[in-house]
């Protein structure tokens, strides 16, 4: 069973290895001291790359040991138990396929599952808090049948170049609240038969050089009290009284202000830097703890350090590129005088003889 202190879910070290507490260990209190640090194998593993899934205190996990050494745990696999169920009950849910998570220190959980269920067959995707998609080049959907989109507060959108869109049918908009169009240089409509525009109180244009409102046949000005008709038997003026040159003012309109929309919030590349780990053992899978050793890498700068009580060894913030590292002999080492090879016959047919 996986252990660690009180008050923690998950603990590990910088290389991912776990404390465990075995079932014939009677000494052990399940913490953080219940063994030495275990690692752990995991579906992938590569440089900076690969996937990384940390059993939790209280998961139950196999340990396997290197070539047998009881020195050398490693962890192999993890299990389900009466404590520690499946995602879905069983075996009512067995076409699911599921890759969830818990919060840790908190309630809820971030989920990737599969359906495949003849007929229902599904990929669901659950975010708990935030979802967060980069693209470092295109992207393309193909839905084949609807898209419901369902936004509970404000949506944001920020396009850079152009945006094109083409409806085969019909386009249809709601907005309880107002709409706010600003365009920088010039607006185009063009509709194939009619436009009908209705408002509950005021039209407004403006134009800082000229209006020009053009018809083939017709155009009618009209009030509750008159009218102005142009048509091809020429100017019609119905109303109580038509004033020409008799004083007055011109009517004013509102004026235009839309509101700007607000800029969308980007999401950049998380560039993460560069770092080497390496181990330094011997045949029997023992470390050389505490060995000084010098790294070059590949743009040539050099770093030194030691090695840790386990052999182990970590550089941050390194270029991409291969590193050699090399590792200091033991100043107290001392290479004992070898004795010559024409000596050595003898002593065999000695040692032969013996035995027989």
């Amino acid at each position: 069973i996986v252990t660690g202190p009180d008050g923690e879910e998950i603990f590990c070290d910088e290389h991912g290895r776990v404390k465990v507490q075995f079932p014939w260990d009677r000494y052990g209190n399940s913490d953080d001291a219940s063994s030495c640090w275990v690692r752990v194998s995991q579906g992938w593993a590569g440089g900076q790359y690969g996937m990384m899934a940390i059993p939790r205190i209280g998961h139950e996990v196999i340990v396997s040991f290197l070539e047998g050494d009881p020195d050398q745990p490693i962890v192999t696999g993890r299990t389900y138990h009466a404590t520690n169920v499946p995602p879905y009950p069983l075996p009512a849910n067995k076409t699911r396929t599921v890759l969830r998570t818990e919060t840790h220190q908190g309630e809820g959980f971030n989920e990737l599952r599969f359906e495949d269920q003849a007929g229902q067959e599904e990929i669901y995707v659950h975010a708990q808090k935030d979802m967060n998609l980069l693209v470092e080049n295109d992207r393309k959907d193909n839905i084949k049948h609807d898209l419901h989109l369902d936004v509970e507060n404000e949506r944001f959108q920020h396009i850079k170049v152009d945006d094109h869109l083409t409806v085969d049918g019909q386009s249809k908009e709601h907005v309880k609240g107002g709409i706010s169009l600003t365009v920088d240089t010039s607006l185009h409509i063009k509709q194939g038969k009619k436009q009908l525009l209705e408002a509950g109180t005021e039209i407004h244009h403006k134009a800082g050089d000229k209006v020009i409102i053009e018809a083939g046949t017709e155009i009618t000005v009209k009030t509750a009290s008159g009218f102005v008709k142009l048509d091809p038997a020429g100017v019609h003026i119905s109303g109580p009284v038509v004033n020409l040159n008799s004083g007055g003012s011109a009517g004013s309109g509102s004026g235009a202000a839309p509101a700007m929309p607000s800029i969308s919030s980007l999401l950049t590349s998380e560039i993460v830097p560069n770092w080497v780990e390496f181990e330094y053992i011997d045949p029997d899978m023992q470390p050389f703890a505490d060995t000084p050793y010098r790294a070059i890498l590949s743009d040539g700068t050099e770093v030194s350090g030691t090695l840790d009580g386990d052999g182990y060894a970590r550089i941050d913030e390194v270029p991409s590129g291969p590193i050699r590292v090399y590792y200091d002999p033991d100043d107290e080492f001392e290479d004992l005088e070898r004795e010559p090879i024409d000596s050595l016959g003898g002593k065999i047919d000695k040692l032969l003889g013996g035995a027989g």
